[in-house]
């Protein structure tokens, strides 16, 4: 797919009242890259994502999507857009399979296109046993898997997720998680917020930090975890005897510890692992929440 870079904001500003929620904002999302969002509760990932799909307008700065100026050509948009939000946007009443069948019918499929479209996010999203069942007596781990898969039904090429897998079991986590690296690896452009720091290893291209309404960050995952003070890399190491251990070592940074260790040679085996420790993660992004 080719064309104008799918999100471009400029000094984006969105305020409720006296409340600033988004403090201007530059954000410039190329076609196929996949984005993850993370920040603190009230630090505007939620308002970024609203403005970015046309449910909210900026109070100020301009806001291009998919080539369009927003609000202004909102219509054009929409169509190629899927936004999973917060809350699932569900019929309680309805069953899954009648919900599907009714987003379909709004984006003016005939009902051989919806079934195709369906049965596809049916089985990525393992949804078969619960087809039947009314919306109000899903599980949580279920309702996100549904409304994930209407949000995609319009087969869109912008994907917003707004915390997709809040409150998941872990298979429903698992599931979501796999079809959003599908989604990307086809070339879908995806942007995701997420409170789980661990999901920041499964696919991003980019991570956007946002905290009280500004960027405090956007790079990849390797500039993310340069905000922390301190990386944690744990090595692993194996004998003659086919016994192994772990060192784990801290220093400035991953790459530091990481060379450190390999010229030293001080362990009496070979090294067989090197892994990040997760704790990295959580370092990184309490200093940069922090300020």
């Amino acid at each position: 797919m080719t064309g104008p870079e799918p999100i471009r904001l400029e000094a984006v500003r969105h305020q409720y009242g006296d409340t600033v929620a988004l403090a201007g904002i530059d954000l410039t999302v190329r076609q196929g890259e996949c984005i993850a969002l993370i920040g603190p509760n009230g630090a505007g990932k939620t308002t970024l994502l609203s403005i970015i799909s046309g449910v909210v307008y900026a109070t100020s700065g301009q806001v291009n999507v998919l080539g369009h100026r927003m609000p202004r050509e909102r219509r054009l948009v929409q169509p190629f857009v899927g936004y999973a939000r917060q809350d699932p946007a569900l019929y309680p009443v309805l069953t899954v399979r009648e919900n599907l069948d009714f987003f379909g019918r709004l984006h003016g499929f005939s009902a051989r296109q919806s079934s195709r479209v369906q049965n596809n996010l049916i089985r990525a999203l393992d949804l078969g046993l619960v087809l039947n069942r009314r919306a109000a007596v899903l599980s949580g781990g279920e309702r996100r898997r549904v409304n994930l898969a209407i949000s995609l039904m319009g087969q869109p090429r912008l994907i917003l997720m707004d915390e997709a897998t809040a409150g998941a079991d872990v298979t429903s986590r698992t599931r979501i998680l796999e079809l959003t690296a599908e989604l990307a690896a086809e070339g879908r452009t995806v942007v995701y917020s997420t409170h789980y720091l661990e999901e920041l290893r499964h696919f991003p291209d980019r991570v956007v930090v946002i905290v009280r309404g500004t960027k405090a960050l956007d790079g990849s995952l390797y500039d993310f975890e340069k905000a922390a003070s301190v990386a944690t890399v744990e090595f692993t190491y194996r004998d003659d005897s086919e016994r192994e251990w772990q060192l784990a070592i801290s220093g400035d940074s991953a790459a530091d510890v990481i060379s450190r260790q390999l010229q030293s040679g001080t362990q009496d085996g070979r090294l067989v692992n090197i892994r990040l420790v997760d704790s990295t993660l959580d370092a990184a992004y309490t200093e940069l929440v922090r300020g």
